[in-house]
């Protein structure tokens, strides 16, 4: 029996990764210090999501790299698309009919115009809750099969990548030229929201990209992986302090996350996979060490939410074949 090959460090990478990404929806630290929670938010946990969409990215692309012709690309491309889309068909649904009921019981608004909302919000965004992370991933996997040239991926990383720097650019001149707050106001029109494809998109396909060509890449930064890092977030921060949230962040945001990814990549860890779940209580010592009044309600719903994540990983990691499960098990 063949024995799943795992990348320890990734997988640990990916619990530390989501108890940020909780962090960041419960509002961690702003109930205690409002400058903690911005360095958190921007300088930390931002970089959460990325990771995700990087190592999406760049394991289906060990897949297409391996592809031998366009038919072989495009049944990778359907296959990995079809074990998205049953869940997010189920969850999305659910979502779609809680989000429209509960609003029609809240608002004035007529159902006809709640229900039109939130189909355009669902077309542009998500229908609700974490799911626009499947949708843009299914809506660049639709892009991708429709194009069906490996080759010219890399071309839409290019494009994905300016699009991503789109809002920050608009934000940080809008004041300055007419031209630039026409354009947010009509992308926002749009979009209604900054979750969709273009936003995160680019992260995915870079990922994709690391797996195709960038060996080269990934080698050159994996002699001198942690030096590189540290200058570049060094960077991230001094941008952050000194300029705000802008352009240059943005740009910065995108290299760190890559240099980020590529350096847990080349980790070699020894140890077990499961004591990552033991993360979570090191958190809860460190708070108690530096005296961190935690039992405040934000950072309260964040530690119980990382417990939800703790036993939702234990399903995961010890009740294969479970129900739920078979929901993310279909081929």
């Amino acid at each position: 029996m063949n024995k799943r090959k795992t990348n320890v460090a990734l997988d640990s990478a990916k619990f530390v990764a989501a108890i940020m990404v909780v962090a960041i929806h419960t509002n961690a630290f702003k109930d205690i210090n409002i400058k903690l929670y911005n360095f958190c938010s921007y300088c930390i946990f931002t970089f959460a999501v990325p990771f995700f969409f990087i190592c999406s990215g760049y394991f289906l692309g060990k897949k297409i790299g391996r592809s031998k012709n366009t038919t072989e690309y495009k049944n990778l491309i359907t296959q990995y698309a079809l074990r998205l889309l049953y869940p997010y068909l189920i969850w999305g649904i659910w979502y779609f009919t809680i989000t429209c009921a509960l609003n029609i019981i809240r608002h004035s608004n007529t159902p006809l115009k709640i229900i039109t909302y939130q189909l355009k919000l669902w077309i542009v965004s998500s229908p609700g809750g974490g799911l626009w992370y499947i949708q843009t991933v299914l809506i660049l996997l639709l892009i991708l099969y429709i194009d069906g040239n490996k080759k010219h991926i890399a071309t839409y990383t290019i494009i994905g990548t300016l699009l991503t720097l789109i809002p920050s650019l608009c934000e940080q001149l809008k004041d300055k030229v007419y031209l630039f707050d026409r354009i947010q106001t009509a992308y926002f029109d749009v979009f209604l929201t900054e979750l969709n494809f273009l936003w995160w998109g680019a992260y995915f396909l870079i990922g994709i990209i690391l797996a195709i060509r960038g060996a080269n890449f990934i080698n050159l930064f994996a002699r001198h992986r942690k030096l590189y890092f540290v200058i570049s977030y060094c960077i991230y921060i001094f941008v952050y302090f000194m300029c705000g949230k802008n352009i240059v962040l943005q740009s910065m945001k995108l290299l760190v996350s890559v240099i980020l990814f590529i350096t847990i990549l080349n980790l070699r860890l020894s140890i077990n996979s499961e004591i990552s779940i033991n993360l979570i209580y090191i958190v809860q010592i460190v708070f108690k060490f530096i005296g961190l009044e935690y039992g405040t309600h934000l950072t309260l719903a964040w530690i119980i939410c990382c417990a939800a994540v703790v036993f939702y990983s234990f399903l995961v990691v010890y009740m294969k074949g479970n129900t739920l499960m078979r929901l993310y098990e279909r081929k």
